[in-house]
Order: structure tokens, then sequence, then C-alpha cells
């Protein structure tokens, strides 16, 4: 039987947080400690956010850290 419950689950939950990310600052992630995919796997993710969310974003692959920073769309 179904039960009651006091809140919904939250989905959808982010995987990243891209609210702090997007902030218009200079960020460096590195594998194994913010992402787990390959280097350019995360950045072609990074890409996408942007793309979806109607940002501008500045990568860099070094080894295994990815440099990135959102901007405004001009």
């Amino acid at each position: 039987m179904a039960r009651q419950v006091s809140e919904l689950p939250v989905h959808g939950r982010e995987k990243y947080p891209w609210a702090k990310w997007t902030n218009g600052k200079r960020w460096k992630a590195t594998k194994g400690v913010d992402f787990s995919c390959s280097a350019v796997v995360f950045r072609r993710t990074v890409a996408t956010r942007a793309s979806r969310k109607g940002f501008k974003v500045e990568t860099r692959v070094q080894g295994e850290t990815v440099t990135f920073q959102f901007s405004a769309k001009v």
C-alpha cells in the first residue's frame, strides 16, 4: 500500500553545481575530484550546458583538468 510522506523527493537533481559554476568566474575542475568521465567528455558537458542555458563558455583542457568560464551571450 502507498504511504504518506511529508515532501516530494527531488527529481532531476543535478550532478554538477551549475548555479555556482555559471557565475562568470573562472573555474578549474579536476578528474576524480570534480568529475569522473574523461576531461574531453566533461568539456563537452560544459559546452552543452552553456548552449542549453544561453551562455557562452570558454574552455581549456590540460591533461585531466578542464578550466572554464561562462559568460552571457552578446
